[in-house]
């Protein structure tokens, strides 16, 4: 909240009135990095009427965690990464912080329904209610974006139907090269050359052990070798 009334503390009236201090407690409360820099951020105001609301909405906000609980429970991620990105045009965001950004805008959604619901049960909380009002409802397209991405950035099968399609063709396809080179593995031509009876894989590639001085006798293409050199 700004306007024309800020009053600019010289550094000695902050340190005097232990200002930052305060801010710092404050911002231990804050449950976003954007949230955290807006209370850093926060400067006085000379304006009896501007600081009287102020003051208004702080009580009232008090009077709702009584009531109903925290506004945001618990830390959100931080969305301005995603939002960076997108501002960009043509650039691919990194599907870890757009789901990153889903989550905050499903929350959000979330948090202006629980405080209308609120006011409308008992008619207070007029204050928050504009405190949130301008929250839009992106709930369900942010749902579409949480159900595609996993936690862990991962695009999940069911983000496509041609999508989950492939990659169960894929794992079909890696379970029969698996089979065949543990195939080679037991065979009685290939065995005695083999160094380890696993199939493991190198850069992306099923690739299976080979002693350096037997590698002849498996076909196939060399993709690296061990540190010692016994092994391709």
């Amino acid at each position: 909240m700004t306007s024309n009334h800020e009053i600019d503390l010289d550094p000695a009236t902050r340190t005097s009135l232990e200002f930052d201090e305060v801010l710092e407690d404050i911002c231990g409360e804050a449950r976003t990095a954007p949230g955290r820099e807006r209370v850093l951020g926060v400067v006085p105001t000379a304006d009896p009427a501007e600081a009287g609301e102020r003051v208004a909405l702080a009580s009232e906000v008090a009077v709702y965690l009584v009531a109903h609980g925290k506004l945001v429970p618990g830390t959100q991620p931080d969305p301005r990464p995603a939002l960076a990105l997108l501002a960009i045009e043509d650039a691919r965001p990194i599907p870890r912080e757009l789901r990153d950004l889903a989550s905050v805008l499903a929350f959000g959604a979330d948090l202006r329904r629980r405080v209308e619901a609120a006011i409308a049960d008992d008619g207070r909380f007029g204050r928050v209610g504009a405190l949130v009002g301008g929250i839009p409802d992106l709930g369900s397209a942010a749902s579409d974006v949480l159900r595609s991405i996993e936690p862990d950035g991962r695009i999940g099968d069911g983000a496509s139907p041609a999508l989950g399609r492939i990659r169960r063709e894929a794992a079909r396809v890696g379970g029969r090269l698996r089979s065949m080179l543990e195939g080679v593995l037991r065979s009685p031509r290939t065995g005695a050359a083999v160094q380890d009876d696993f199939v493991t894989q190198r850069n992306g590639r099923f690739v299976v052990p080979v002693r350096s001085d037997a590698h002849g006798a498996v076909r196939g293409i060399v993709h690296g070798s061990s540190s010692s050199g016994a092994t391709a």
